[in-house]
């Protein structure tokens, strides 16, 4: 591929799985309990975080031009896997999410996290739509017609009668 230049992505993509590899075979080495030979750029950054190699996770990004939202999404996945609420919130404050809230949010309902950790994230959601149907799906029914109502304030949104619909079609969900 190196000769002909109508293969320059193929010789990039080439390029970048030679050093993957050979990144990856050198965090194998410094860790000797963890196989990560054969994964994705992604896997290999979630295991770095998951196996607090968080600089390695560093190194990975730079060397291998890893986009910050491709980053950020791998590091939330991995903090959320391992239960890790403080370093999340740390990681929301460090500066604007590039993944928005809704990211997190989610994480933390699939992860199960507290309901106080989980709204950390719903009030920083600028959609306020958004913001109630998630204050729904936690049951914090005062906090969704607050949401709602301030949604229907700014635009002419839904009433509150539109809220405990929303309330009444989730509880038949998990019934």
């Amino acid at each position: 591929f190196a000769k002909s230049k109508e293969h320059t992505l193929q010789k990039t993509a080439c390029e970048e799985s030679a050093k993957l590899l050979k990144l990856q075979s050198e965090l194998e080495q410094s860790s000797k309990f963890y196989i990560f030979i054969g994964l994705s750029l992604n896997e290999t950054v979630q295991l770095c975080f998951l196996h607090n190699q968080a600089a390695f996770a560093q190194k990975l990004r730079a060397e291998l031009k890893m986009s910050e939202k491709h980053f950020w999404w791998a590091k939330l996945q991995a903090l959320a896997t391992k239960k890790d609420w403080l370093a999340m919130e740390a990681l929301a404050k460090e500066k604007r999410s590039p993944i928005g809230y809704e990211a997190f949010v989610r994480a933390c309902v699939e992860q199960r996290a507290p309901i106080r950790e989980t709204t950390k994230y719903i009030i920083r959601i600028a959609d306020l739509q958004l913001r109630a149907q998630f204050y729904t799906e936690l049951g914090l029914i005062h906090e969704a017609a607050e949401a709602q109502q301030q949604a229907q304030s700014s635009e002419g949104g839904y009433s509150y009668n539109k809220i405990q619909n929303l309330f009444g079609d989730l509880r038949q969900k998990f019934n």
